[in-house]
């Protein structure tokens, strides 16, 4: 897809192909014309999806001064600007990328909004980042909810499970590679592999997460070390293997 800058009869606008992003006369009244008929309420963050030039950003720092705008691009040929923009020439993965800015937020602290225009410009591959965009939010989201819910029991058992320390291990710094273990199809589809490396003459270090623990022993797989963090209370049954 190739696009240009091309003169509107104030400011610039965008051609892609044969689709234009942003209006041939006012893009900026345009913007704002848009942004005042979504009748939004202040977020902490508004996202916006390929919104082109910054006619939405400028309409919407107006609108809500305090809050952080972050741009995605469907494109490279937009310029990343003060850390809040991303694209796909960006080093980091989108995912990335957001999870860096909204760790500490709540989906709703978030308001994502889609320029239209981009979605006939860019067709699939604009839906394609709006699609990881809402999926990372969600995931975001989730996480801080699963610290929020369990964050006081996991310290209050760190406590309570130091008093239980009877042969307490030391971990000594090396070189060795080490394998990382957590539950999932992709341990399903690594036992041969990690099987095959644990019996070389050069093993690797194995660390499992404890749900992963059982389904590698019971393919013969030992890990050397057992990591255990869940404060749920099934958590305890992912340890019944290491018992045995």
């Amino acid at each position: 897809m190739t696009e240009k800058l091309v003169p509107a009869k104030k400011n610039y606008s965008v051609q892609v192909g044969a689709a234009a992003l942003h209006s041939r006369y006012d893009p900026a009244l345009e913007a704002k014309k848009y942004i005042d008929s979504l009748y939004l309420q202040f977020h902490r963050y508004f996202v916006l999806i390929e919104p082109g030039l910054g006619y939405l950003a400028a309409a919407l720092k107006k609108l809500y001064p305090l809050s952080k705008i972050i741009t995605i691009h469907c494109s490279s040929f937009f310029n990343k600007d003060e850390g809040l923009s991303w694209n796909p020439g960006s080093s980091l993965s989108l995912e990335y990328f957001l999870e860096e800015i909204l760790v500490d937020s709540d989906a709703s602290e978030i308001q994502l909004i889609e320029w239209k225009p981009s979605v006939n410009a860019y067709g699939k591959s604009c839906l394609d980042i709006a699609k990881r965009t809402i999926e990372c939010i969600r995931r975001i989201s989730a996480g801080r909810n699963t610290v929020r819910n369990f964050g006081r029991r996991w310290i209050r058992n760190v406590i309570r499970n130091l008093e239980l320390f009877v042969n307490p291990l030391e971990l000594i710094p090396g070189s060795g590679p080490v394998i990382v273990c957590a539950a999932g199809p992709s341990l399903e589809a690594s036992y041969e592999k990690i099987l095959k490396w644990k019996q070389s003459p050069f093993p690797p270090f194995l660390i499992a997460v404890s749900s992963a623990a059982p389904a590698l022993m019971y393919r013969g797989i030992r890990p050397d070390c057992i990591v255990a963090t869940d404060g749920g209370p099934w958590a305890l049954f992912h340890l019944f293997e290491s018992y045995r």
